[in-house]
């Protein structure tokens, strides 16, 4: 007969662990949200969410690197913008004449009275867009006739104003149209016309080009004009065109009986210079060899102070105070070359200022109340006789 033996501490022992693990099994999570954190073996853990602080990180990072990236290409652009001009001295004449910025869009030049003008007419003159702007006595009378019968009015005794616009834009833009009006409200004719490459006239632009179209519509004029009075008026860029324009008269002796610059500058040189877009670069060594001489390279240069040399009629300047385009210094300093002039010397020569509480800016010197005093005093003065 066996004996039975008692249990022994061995055997204790060895279901201590087994109770250990009963513990450990008690111990383990079971609750579904615990199985969903992925703690049972087996099963996928999924990426805990990164803390607030952390996502901020991130985000900063990634803004800042987008502004790195664009920092770098305006760096690249800024670098590239002088080389390229030199190599391409055409962008540089665009630049200045701007007549493929055509404002404002979606308007038939042939129809002025889209613009407001029930009282002029559009033509044409080898090919050029012309408009003429009768006094205001006429304004009536003008709705619906042809050209033929504005054409007739011309050989009135109401002066007449011939504008020659600066860049950008047409015959048609806002404040030509406004200052067409105070000039009609004011008895005069006013006879202005688009460049060739301007609004609706063929071609490409260049100071030649302007020059002599300036002429042909001049001459055109004069013939309908017979004696009565005849004035040359250019405004910003026009003013370039409107020097050498009378400068032309005055070397063969047939001068306007008298030139009105408004918001002009000294040369193209130094209003390039003075430009608002040449700010970034205005500094940068060699700024006159990059951008400057390829300004001269397309023989553009409206050398306003070097004509008033060589022009021979009363000469008034209307300058803003305010001008952001044309600096008002520059305005100033071709009224002091003008009143250096030998040729002006037998001439009167008057600066007016329009303050820059007023704002009239670089294109709004039609809305002062005394532009009809000044241009009335300063004229009707110039005549022959009445200096």
């Amino acid at each position: 007969m066996r004996k039975r033996t008692p249990p022994t501490t061995a055997g204790r022992e060895e279901r201590e662990p087994a109770k250990e693990g009963e513990q450990e099994r008690d111990d383990a999570p079971s609750s579904p949200e615990v199985a969903e954190e992925g703690s049972w073996p087996g099963t996928a853990a999924a990426t805990p969410p990164l803390p607030a602080p952390t996502m901020k990180v991130h985000a900063r990072s990634g803004v800042l690197s987008k502004v790195k990236r664009v920092a770098r290409w305006l760096l690249l652009i800024y670098v590239c913008v002088p080389f390229i001009i030199k190599l391409c001295p055409s962008i540089q004449a665009k630049l200045v004449f701007l007549n493929f910025v055509k404002v404002p869009l979606f308007l038939d030049l042939t129809r002025p009275l889209d613009f407001g003008l029930n009282h002029t007419v559009n033509f044409y003159l080898r090919p050029l867009g012309v408009w003429h702007t009768v006094p205001a006595e006429m304004w009536r009378e003008a709705e619906g006739k042809d050209p033929e019968w504005f054409e007739s009015t011309l050989s009135s005794a109401h002066p007449a104003i011939l504008y020659l616009h600066g860049n950008t834009g047409t015959r048609g833009g806002d404040h030509r149209v406004q200052l067409y009006k105070v000039l009609g409200s004011l008895g005069y004719h006013v006879v202005t016309f688009d460049y060739r490459g301007w609004g609706d006239s063929p071609g490409s632009p260049s100071e030649g080009g302007m020059t002599s179209d300036a002429l042909s519509v001049y001459e055109w004029l004069k013939k309908r004009r017979g004696r009565g009075p005849l004035y040359v008026w250019g405004h910003s860029l026009g003013t370039g065109v409107a020097t050498n324009l009378v400068r032309r008269l005055c070397d063969v002796g047939s001068p306007p009986d008298a030139l009105i610059l408004e918001s002009p500058f000294t040369n193209i040189r130094e209003e390039a210079r003075s430009h608002p877009l040449a700010t970034p670069y205005r500094h940068l060594p060699g700024f006159d060899w990059f951008f400057l001489d390829a300004i001269s390279a397309n023989d553009i240069r409206f050398a306003n102070d070097d004509n008033v040399n060589h022009i021979s009629c009363p000469t008034l300047i209307l300058h803003a105070e305010d001008d952001p385009v044309v600096p008002f210094r520059l305005g100033e300093q071709l009224y002091q070359a003008a009143t250096r002039s030998h040729s002006l010397r037998a001439h009167k020569v008057e600066f007016a200022a329009f303050p820059s509480a007023l704002a009239y800016g670089h294109k709004l010197i039609y809305k002062s109340p005394r532009l009809a005093a000044i241009l009335s005093r300063f004229l009707d003065s110039s005549r022959p006789g009445k200096e």
